[in-house]
């Protein structure tokens, strides 16, 4: 157990979408220690105000940066793109 308390355990998390980005931001806004936060829209508008030390534009051709409006096949398509 002591070699966990003196390690520096860092944890990567990846929001996606709407929900995911704001679940990123709420994590940086309450200063959660030893996170690396990437968010991931297709959404540029939502994504300018979300806090993260990543952000990622999915699929910008295909939404042209507005968003899937909840539609998987467009998201699909959307990931793709920047894959």
């Amino acid at each position: 157990m002591s070699e966990l308390q003196n390690s520096s355990i860092r944890i990567k998390v990846i929001g996606v979408g709407g929900a995911g980005s704001n679940t990123v931001h709420r994590l940086i806004e309450a200063n959660v220690p030893d996170i690396y936060a990437i968010a991931m829209n297709t959404d540029l508008q939502h994504l300018s105000f979300i806090k993260a030390h990543e952000k990622l534009l999915l699929g910008p051709t295909v939404t042209r940066n507005h968003g899937t409006g909840g539609n998987p096949e467009l998201g699909r398509m959307a990931a793709e793109e920047s894959a």
